[in-house]
C-alpha cells in the first residue's frame, strides 16, 4: 500500500517535496535552486526556530547526503537526526527516509505537523506516494523503471501499483525519474521538480500519458514554500490587488467546442485560408467565403461561454479585472457578461455592409437562422472580381463588383505599417486567429485574387448567392473579422497597448503567443510596468518563459478556482478599498 499524504490532515498549509534517489542530490547542487530560493524564502516567513528534523530508523543519513547538512547550515537552519517524532522538538522542516514515510504520514493524519511546515521525502517508497486532496484529482507518485540503462514507463507496473491503492479508474499517476522529483502544494496541485515527469491520465481520457515538464513555479513564489503558499494562491494574490488584464486566445474557446485553426484537426486542414479568410478570397469569390462562414456559424450554434469565460466576467464584476483583450472572434466573452472587451481580430458573429453610404452592422446569426431569403441575393453566376464582368450581370452584381473593387483597391493604397501593427490574422478565434507570417509573397497573395486557371475558364463561373444588406438592399456583407491582408484596427490596438501599460497583472489564457503584435502585449506590460504575468494553458507556449506563475490546465477548471480564491481572500475588503481609491484618483 502506498504512503498517503493528505495535506489538509497531515499538515494544513504545508508542502511536500518528493525526490527519487538521485533527485535530492541534484536539487542540493542547483544554485539557485529549490533550496536556495523556495526553502530559504519560506524560512524568512515562518515563525519558530529554524530547525530541520531528519526522521530515519537508524538515525543516520544515507550515503551521499552529507551535502544536505551543508545546505541547511547555509540557510541558517540546524539539523537533528531522530528515530521517532515522539518527544522530538517542533521543526519547520521534516525530512523523511522512504522507509518511514507510510507510518509517519499515518501518524500525521492523527497528530498533524505544525501549520505550514515543509516535508521532504528523501526517496520514493516502492509502492509510491498517494497525494490526496478534496479539490484536486488523487495522484499516485511513483518511480519510473530502468531498462537497458534507460528510464522507462512500465504500464504493467503502473497497473499493479494502481490496483493496490484501491482508488479505481479515476486515479492519476505521476512517474518521476531517478534524478527528478515533484512538489505537492498545500492545495493539492502538483509540479515536477529538477527534471520532467510522466503524467498518467485516468481511464477514458483521450491520451493515456503525457510529458509533465517543470514549470519552475516553486522557485518563483514570492514567499517560497511559506505556509499556505502555492502557484494558485500566489496568482489569486496578484489578481486580488486589481489592475489586471486578461489576454485570451484559442484555448478558452476550444473548451466550448469551437475548433482551432492550426491544430491537427483544425479548420485549415480542410480549407484553404487564402480562399475563405483573406481579402483576396472575399473579393475574388465571395460566395465561397460565405459557404465557409455558414459552416462556421453552424459550429458556433448551440455553443457558448464556458466556466472560464464566466469566471473572467465575475472577476470584472469584483473590480479585479479591468479588461479582456481577445484574439477570439466568437463573442463568448460578451455573452458571459464581460463588458470591457477588445476584439483584436474583429468579430465573426457580426457582418458589415460594404456599401460606403450604408456601413450597417448586423448579427451574423440572422443570415443563417429562420427566414433568411430576404438577406441573400438571387442565384447568379460570377460573383466576385476573379470573373470578368458579363453581359448578363444584374445591376446588383455590378454594384457588388464595384464595392469589392473599392475594398481591395483601398487596402492596396494603404501605406505599409512599419510599426508591426499588421495582423496576419483570420476570422474565428485563435480558434479564431491565424498567422500568415512575415513572408511578403503570402501577404500579397492575401490581397490579390489569384488568376483563373484554364480548367476554371473552361468550366465557366460557378453559381451562388451572397448576403445583401437588409438596410440599403444593395451592399454586400463582409464578416467583421480581420482577414488575411488586413491590418488590425489601429484604435483598438492602441487601446490594448495603453491598457497593457496600465496593468499590474496580465493573465495569458489559452493563447500560444504565436500571433504578433497581439502576443507582444504581455511583454510590453512586464517590461514597461513590471507587471506580473500569469499563464493559464494546458501546455507550454512561446510566452511561458516570461510568466511569473504558470498554471497548467484547462481555463474552465483553473479560472473558477482563481475566482473562488479571490472571493475568499483574507484581504479582500482591504483590496476593495484600495481599488476604490485608485478609481477616484
Amino acid at each position: 500500500m502506498a504512503a498517503v499524504w493528505e495535506a489538509t490532515k497531515c499538515g494544513p498549509g504545508s508542502s511536500l517535496l518528493v525526490f527519487n534517489q538521485k533527485g535530492i542530490l541534484e536539487s542540493l547542487q542547483e544554485d539557485p535552486g529549490i533550496w536556495r530560493t523556495a526553502v530559504r524564502l519560506a524560512l524568512t516567513h515562518m515563525k519558530g526556530e529554524p530547525l530541520a528534523l531528519v526522521l530515519a530508523k537508524d538515525a543516520a543519513l544515507p550515503d551521499g547526503m552529507d551535502q544536505l547538512q551543508d545546505v541547511l547550515k547555509e540557510l541558517g537552519c540546524s539539523m537533528q537526526l531522530v528515530e521517532s517524532l515522539e518527544g522530538a522538538p517542533a521543526a519547520l522542516i521534516l525530512l523523511l527516509m522512504p522507509g518511514v514515510a507510510k507510518e509517519t504520514f499515518a501518524l500525521l493524519r492523527e497528530r498533524p505537523l505544525r501549520e505550514g511546515s515543509i516535508v521532504v521525502l528523501l526517496g520514493l517508497p516502492p509502492e509510491g506516494v498517494l497525494n490526496v486532496h478534496n479539490e484536486e484529482p488523487t495522484t499516485l507518485v511513483f518511480g519510473l523503471g530502468q531498462e537497458n540503462g534507460r528510464e522507462t514507463l512500465s504500464v504493467q507496473r503502473w497497473e499493479e501499483l494502481r490496483g493496490k491503492t484501491g482508488e479505481g479508474p479515476s486515479l492519476r499517476g505521476l512517474g518521476i525519474g531517478q534524478t527528478a522529483g515533484c512538489c505537492c502544494y498545500f492545495d493539492g496541485r502538483m509540479e515536477a521538480l529538477v527534471g520532467p515527469a510522466i503524467r498518467l491520465c485516468p481511464d477514458g481520457a483521450k491520451v493515456k500519458w503525457e510529458l509533465f515538464e517543470p514549470d519552475e513555479n516553486v522557485e518563483k513564489l514570492p514567499k517560497g514554500l511559506a505556509p499556505y503558499a502555492s502557484p494558485m494562491q500566489t496568482a489569486a494574490d496578484f489578481i486580488s490587488a486589481g489592475r489586471a488584464l486578461a489576454f485570451t486566445g484559442a484555448g478558452i474557446s476550444k473548451e466550448s467546442g469551437v475548433p482551432t485553426y492550426r491544430d491537427g484537426d483544425g479548420l485549415w486542414k480542410r480549407y484553404d485560408a487564402m480562399e475563405v479568410s483573406s481579402l483576396a478570397g472575399l473579393v475574388g469569390e465571395p460566395a465561397k467565403v460565405w459557404a465557409f462562414e455558414r459552416e462556421f456559424s453552424e459550429i458556433l450554434r448551440g455553443k457558448g461561454p464556458n466556466p472560464g469565460h464566466l469566471a473572467l466576467a465575475k472577476l470584472e464584476d469584483e473590480g479585479c479585472l479591468d479588461m479582456v483583450v481577445t484574439q477570439n472572434v466568437d463573442g463568448f466573452h460578451q455573452a458571459s457578461g464581460s463588458r470591457n472587451v477588445l476584439e483584436l481580430h474583429g468579430s465573426e458573429v457580426h457582418a458589415i455592409c460594404l456599401n460606403r453610404e450604408c456601413g450597417k452592422r448586423m448579427e451574423m446569426e440572422q443570415l443563417f437562422v429562420g427566414e433568411v431569403d430576404e438577406f441573400w441575393s438571387p442565384e447568379a453566376k460570377g460573383w466576385g472580381i476573379r470573373w470578368p464582368e458579363g453581359d448578363q450581370d444584374s445591376d446588383l452584381q455590378k454594384a457588388v463588383r464595384a464595392q469589392l473593387q473599392t475594398l481591395i483597391q483601398g487596402k492596396k493604397d494603404e501605406k505599409a505599417d512599419k510599426s508591426d501593427s499588421s495582423s496576419e490574422s483570420t476570422s474565428s478565434s485563435d480558434s479564431t486567429s491565424s498567422s500568415a507570417g512575415p513572408n511578403q509573397k503570402r501577404r500579397n497573395a492575401a490581397k490579390t485574387p489569384k488568376p483563373l486557371t484554364e480548367e476554371e475558364i473552361a468550366d465557366g463561373p460557378p453559381s451562388g448567392r451572397v448576403p445583401i444588406c437588409p438596410s440599403c438592399k444593395i451592399g454586400i456583407l463582409k464578416p467583421d473579422g480581420v482577414y488575411f491582408g488586413e491590418s488590425l484596427d489601429k484604435r483598438i490596438l492602441k487601446r490594448a497597448i495603453m491598457q497593457s501599460l496600465n496593468s499590474k497583472v496580465v493573465m495569458m489564457v489559452g493563447t500560444r503567443g504565436e500571433v504578433d503584435p497581439a502576443a507582444k502585449l504581455p511583454i510590453i506590460a512586464k517590461r514597461e510596468n513590471d507587471a506580473k504575468i500569469i499563464e493559464v494553458n494546458i501546455g507550454s507556449t512561446r510566452l511561458s518563459k516570461h510568466a511569473d506563475i504558470v498554471l497548467r490546465g484547462a481555463a474552465g477548471e483553473i479560472l473558477p478556482k482563481l475566482w473562488k480564491l479571490v472571493m475568499e481572500h483574507p484581504r479582500r475588503a482591504e483590496f476593495q478599498k484600495q481599488r476604490e481609491r485608485s478609481v477616484k484618483l
